[in-house]
């Protein structure tokens, strides 16, 4: 399970499906901290009493921000090298925008919460 421990206190936030997702958000957050700006990410799932939960963490350059990854697979192997792709990373940039932020393990299928509708932003009408 990849984690990030976030804050002074180390807040853990688990991400059960690998290394993937992870080393994705790390690379966009490099991009947005970069230009020393925040971001929520929002995320739902079971907390450790098993209730449902939405929470949003406000992810910014001044607070310590720790990226953990799978050593092993569910094989005990190592997992899978993971390759960049520029176009995912773009689309977590681009969500750093919005309201909400980065939305993480919402399904419509499992009927989570969200707190407010999160529309894209206006496009630009020059381009």
């Amino acid at each position: 399970m990849s984690v990030l421990l976030y804050g002074p206190n180390q807040v853990r936030i688990n991400f059960a499906d690998g290394n993937h997702f992870v080393a994705h958000l790390q690379a966009a957050t490099h991009r947005r901290f970069a230009d020393e700006r925040g971001y929520f990410l929002t995320m739902a799932g079971d907390s450790d009493d098993h209730q449902k939960v939405c929470v949003s963490y406000w992810m910014h350059p001044s607070i310590p921000l720790l990226f953990l990854y799978d050593t092993e697979d569910v094989t005990g192997e190592p997992p899978e090298t993971i390759n960049i792709d520029d176009e995912n990373v773009r689309a977590l940039v681009d969500a750093m925008d919005r309201p909400l932020g980065i939305l993480w393990g919402f399904s419509v299928e499992e009927g989570r919460y969200l707190p407010f509708a999160d529309a894209p932003p206006p496009a630009n009408e020059d381009d």
